[in-house]
């Protein structure tokens, strides 16, 4: 925070402080457009298909796509993270040593003026590429969507956490895949 010369004395922050007050009463956000909710609904079951779709196809460009720049996440294991770099990583590391399906249903959905809140849940399928018998790891969180430049719907944050897992998921780190 800045300080201001001596010589301005301490009227000159009360008065500033002042005129934002008053300015603050005069402005107003312009009015956002209310989400229709079938609508959205629809449009979010069409992402569940697409995201499922991308990651089927192993297409990492088409995954990040999914995710806001700017996305927050809320690892169980990792803390916050910030940005979607970390997608690129964890799912160039699943798919260089699994056979990696996931899907996922969001269940409560709830719109907040151009943001929707949605409770979800997902299945993540891991088989690995060297042999063995699949893991599976089932989870739950709450994610945060807006929309893109273009339109389409993201995850702005996403929180989850996996369930208990088994004795034969012990050696899987799934905490780092997208969900």
């Amino acid at each position: 925070m800045g300080t201001f010369p001596a010589s301005t004395g301490a009227a000159l922050p009360i008065a500033v402080l002042g005129l934002l007050i008053a300015a603050s009463g005069c402005y107003q956000q312009p009015p956002q457009p209310a989400l229709d909710a079938a609508a959205v609904d629809a449009e979010l079951r069409q992402f569940e298909d697409a995201h499922r779709a991308a990651i089927d196809s192993k297409d990492i460009d088409r995954i990040l796509e999914f995710y806001a720049p700017d996305l927050i996440t809320v690892s169980p294991d990792e803390g916050i993270v910030h940005g979607r770099e970390w997608i690129r990583a964890t799912c160039e590391q699943l798919f260089r040593d699994f056979d990696f399906h996931e899907d996922f249903t969001l269940i409560d959905i709830r719109m907040l003026v151009d943001r929707v809140v949605a409770s979800f849940e997902y299945t993540q399928q891991m088989t690995p590429l060297s042999g063995g018998e699949p893991v599976v790891v089932t989870g739950k969180g709450v994610g945060i969507f807006k929309r893109s430049e273009t339109g389409a719907w993201q995850w702005e944050w996403n929180s989850y956490a996996p369930d208990a897992r088994s004795p034969a998921a012990e050696g899987v780190d799934s905490t780092k895949a997208p969900a």
